[in-house]
């Protein structure tokens, strides 16, 4: 998989665009080149708009921002690898937590978590995702693992989200 991420990351436009830039630089001088490695990363850090803006255009695959106008301020809040796999789960306390304070999320549930629980705990998690579904919560795919969308192929990642898409649809 690391193998398949590096070939990935190498064929991407910003990668190729940061090598360019890097490479310019060099030949320029090595301080500059420095300079540029900071600049872009500090950039990418603090995400400035025009930065975005260039990564939208370089990777327009990936979903850097939101264009939404919003008359309230609003906070997304995602709660990734529900339920985690052969771990003990705190999505009880989490969701009463959510509840108390009236708010709701969206659970990113494992694809494979129905195949690897035993019974009692795959039943107890199926259990908290059905009231997490009650008390207005969303369910999102999670893969089994996590690995970088950018290094999969399209076949891939179709199969990857068929796997758990059946099952969060079915709950939903």
């Amino acid at each position: 998989m690391a193998r398949k991420t590096a070939v990935a990351l190498l064929r991407s436009p910003a990668f190729l665009t940061l090598l360019i830039a890097v490479s310019v630089a060099l030949w320029l001088s090595p301080r500059i080149a420095l300079l540029v490695v900071m600049f872009v990363l500090l950039s990418l850090i603090l995400q400035l708009d025009w930065i975005v803006a260039v990564m939208e255009q370089l990777e327009p695959r990936v979903r850097w921002r939101c264009k939404l106008a919003a008359k309230h301020k609003l906070v997304g809040l995602t709660i990734d690898d529900v339920p985690l796999l052969n771990h003990p789960s705190h999505l009880e306390e989490v969701l009463d937590v959510l509840k108390d304070n009236g708010m709701h999320a969206t659970l990113f549930v494992m694809s494979g978590f129905t195949e690897s629980e035993e019974e009692v705990v795959r039943d107890q998690g199926l259990a908290l995702l059905k009231r997490a579904v009650a008390e207005g919560h969303e369910l999102g795919n999670h893969h089994m693992y996590d690995e970088p969308g950018f290094a999969l192929t399209d076949l891939d990642l179709e199969t990857k989200f068929a796997r758990g898409s059946p099952w969060t649809k079915r709950r939903t």
